[in-house]
């Protein structure tokens, strides 16, 4: 069954009634399925507060020996070591892995009040006493254990955020060659490796950069544009009562942005702000609607399956980082979803003669 089509009738600009015999006819246009965009406020979409880092090289950690529990002793003027003797104590990685220290009373010992050594921790003031110091150590390589300098990987449903995992020749690494705890942003690889990097998206609270559960908003529409809310406010009015006269008060709700206070990438479903936003403070909604069962695969490898005629066919055969693209086809329309920048063996090749239009992912170029 091919796609739906739909005849219209497309009011040109400057309609007025007296020339409302003036319209466009716009046949065949082709529909696409979306999700509505949600009206209450309650229903509204809270958006993930984000950063990311690109080839981030990660860092080997002895998870097997797990989270080590070891008395501090003193030695010199401020500087005190475990009683275990490590001197590999693990100090570079984020939150979840980073050495925590306790006092006698089972209290968290500020972080701010002490610097770490892989061998001990040395304290600004006067160490207390009976401490405790909780901590994980250095891995050997290879090793299959490896963690990123931040925690709370970004796992949602934007797949445009999706976390991909390199060797050290750069090349992608099947998601089935590894274990990702994106909580604490530790990847077990099936196999002891000597290194690997990794694109991740993390989430924060305080941040630019603020995400939808899903990508490809849609753009343009009279009514289906997205809207933004930053914080709460009580309009002035909005009360009112039911049918039997009892007061409704409507209360704080979220407070909506003018669009020129933010950007909006609608590929990506993401808001960026000017400056910073807390959204514990001021927690950042969204009412959107989006594209159904389209999914953006910037970076896909396509192989060579045929060559004829002085052209090459490609197609998605394989692929590490959209594995579940495999077998599905393009999106061939003249706007931003449209297939660009093909690139063969690193070059761009400026000119496409066919993408065909819901072909399973096939693409033709000249020689």
């Amino acid at each position: 069954m091919g796609a739906p089509k739909i005849k219209v009738y497309q009011l040109p600009r400057g309609y007025t009634e007296e020339g409302d015999n003036d319209v466009q006819q716009i046949t065949n246009d082709e529909l696409v399925p979306i999700v509505d965009k949600p009206l209450a406020p309650e229903d509204f979409t809270a958006l993930t507060g984000v950063k990311w880092k690109t080839m981030e090289e990660l860092l080997p950690i002895n998870y097997e020996a797990g989270q080590i529990s070891s008395a501090l002793l003193p030695h010199a003027s401020g500087y005190q070591a475990p009683t275990s003797g490590d001197n590999d104590i693990f100090i570079s990685g984020e939150e979840c892995f980073q050495p925590i220290v306790m006092t006698e009373s089972l209290t968290v010992y500020p972080s701010g009040d002490y610097t770490l050594s892989p061998s001990g921790i040395y304290f600004i003031g006067t160490p207390p006493s009976g401490a405790t110091l909780q901590y994980w150590r250095d891995g050997s390589i290879p090793t299959k254990y490896w963690v990123g300098r931040n925690d709370e990987w970004y796992i949602g449903n934007n797949k445009t955020f999706i976390t991909t995992i390199y060797d050290t020749d750069e090349e992608v690494i099947d998601q089935d060659d590894y274990i990702l705890t994106a909580a604490s942003g530790l990847v077990i690889m099936n196999e002891a490796v000597s290194g690997i990097y990794a694109d991740y998206t993390y989430e924060v609270s305080t941040t630019k950069y603020f995400i939808g559960q899903r990508e490809n908003w849609i753009d343009g529409h009279l009514y289906l544009n997205a809207d933004i809310f930053k914080g709460t406010e009580d309009y002035p009015g909005d009360d009112s009562e039911d049918p039997l006269g009892n007061p409704i008060v409507q209360g704080a709700i979220p407070k909506f942005v003018e669009n020129s206070e933010y950007q909006i990438d609608f590929r990506k479903g993401m808001v960026t702000f000017p400056e910073a936003v807390d959204s514990e403070t001021y927690p950042v909604k969204a009412s959107f609607s989006y594209l159904v069962n389209v999914h953006n695969v910037t970076g896909q490898t396509l192989d060579q399956v045929a060559a004829a005629s002085g052209s090459y066919q490609y197609r998605a055969v394989t692929d590490k980082k959209y594995p579940e693209s495999i077998g599905t086809r393009w999106v061939d329309r003249d706007d931003e979803y449209t297939p660009r920048n093909f690139y063969v063996d690193g070059v761009l090749k400026p000119q496409l003669i066919t993408v065909s239009p819901y072909d399973t992912l096939s693409i033709k170029n000249e020689a």
